[in-house]
C-alpha cells in the first residue's frame, strides 16, 4: 500500500534529505532557504482549501458540520514569481464544490505575487506553527505618518 504524502510533507522531507546530505552547509543553507519559502506559501494554500472546504485532508463531509460540498481533486503545479525569485507550488484542485475557490494570496489566476513578503510581514509561520509573533508597535514617527 502506497503512502499519501501530502505536498508540504514532501517539501519537510526534501529539508530533511538537505541536512542528511553529505554537503558543505553554505550550499545546505540556500537550498533550505528556497524549500522554506516554498513551504511557506504551499502549507498557506493548504490551510486556505481547508477553511474553504470546512474539513481537513480526507475528512468526509457527512462527518463534519458546516462543511461545504466538494473535495479535494489532486494537485496542479504552479510557478509563482515572487520578490524571492520563482517559487513551484502544488497548487490544490476541487471538484463539487458550490463556489469557486480563489486563493487569498493568488487569487483566481494570478502568478505574480507578492505573497511570501504578505506571509513574512503577516506572521504566519506554517513551518513551525509560531503564532505568537506580532509586529512591532509603530514608533513615534510613523505615527506621524498616518
Amino acid at each position: 500500500m502506497s503512502v499519501r504524502v501530502s505536498p508540504a510533507g514532501r517539501i519537510r522531507g526534501e529539508i530533511d534529505a538537505l541536512f542528511a546530505a553529505d554537503r558543505d552547509l553554505v550550499g545546505i543553507l540556500e537550498d533550505v532557504a528556497r524549500l522554506g519559502a516554498r513551504l511557506l506559501i504551499q502549507a498557506a494554500v493548504e490551510a486556505e482549501v481547508t477553511e474553504f472546504l470546512g474539513r481537513a485532508r480526507y475528512q468526509r463531509a457527512a462527518n463534519t458540520q458546516d462543511a461545504r460540498p466538494g473535495a479535494r481533486n489532486g494537485y496542479c503545479p504552479t510557478t509563482i514569481k515572487t520578490t524571492a525569485g520563482p517559487v513551484t507550488i502544488d497548487r490544490p484542485k476541487l471538484r463539487g464544490t458550490t463556489e469557486r475557490f480563489a486563493s487569498r494570496l493568488f487569487g483566481a489566476g494570478v502568478t505574480k505575487t507578492n505573497a511570501l513578503a504578505s506571509l513574512v510581514i503577516a506572521g504566519l509561520c506554517a513551518a513551525c506553527r509560531c503564532a505568537t509573533w506580532r509586529p512591532p508597535s509603530p514608533t513615534p514617527s510613523a505615527r506621524k505618518l498616518r
